[in-house]
């Protein structure tokens, strides 16, 4: 996908926008919500904070280390050489800056990138956890 600068600011309001129901909060953590969709044939959870959007496809871990992966993965999105977390799918990370500016560490597109783009309304969620979680 070629992609912009306008395109991944425009791309990162549309997803952080769709991080409501049917999607479900899963966890509160100090860095945000976790919110899980597993429809469509894909499954993502994100991390949605105040500034930041972080975007893993396919979790199958235990919660413990969901959560752990995603903690490492928001540490860094400050890093100079951004890196995914060990075993985490992490297609997405990104942050806004206190002067506007959005940073985006991380952008593999995929089918899940067209979520924000969806024409109609997201079906219902086929489970309410990532299946490592269940």
């Amino acid at each position: 996908m070629n992609v912009d600068n306008t395109d991944l600011r425009d791309f990162y309001f549309k997803f952080r926008s769709i991080c409501k129901p049917p999607m479900e909060i899963i966890a509160d953590l100090d860095i945000g919500q976790l919110w899980f969709y597993d429809g469509l044939a894909l499954s993502v959870t994100c991390c949605l904070g105040e500034k930041h959007l972080l975007v893993a496809y396919d979790i199958y871990v235990p919660k413990e280390q969901a959560i752990n992966q995603f903690t490492e993965a928001y540490s860094r999105l400050g890093d100079e050489e951004y890196k995914r977390p060990l075993g985490m799918f992490l297609v997405f990370a990104a942050r806004e800056k206190d002067d506007g500016i959005l940073y985006v560490r991380l952008f593999s597109p995929g089918d899940w990138s067209g979520l924000p783009y969806y024409k109609h309304a997201l079906p219902q969620s086929k489970h309410k956890y990532p299946r490592g979680w269940e």
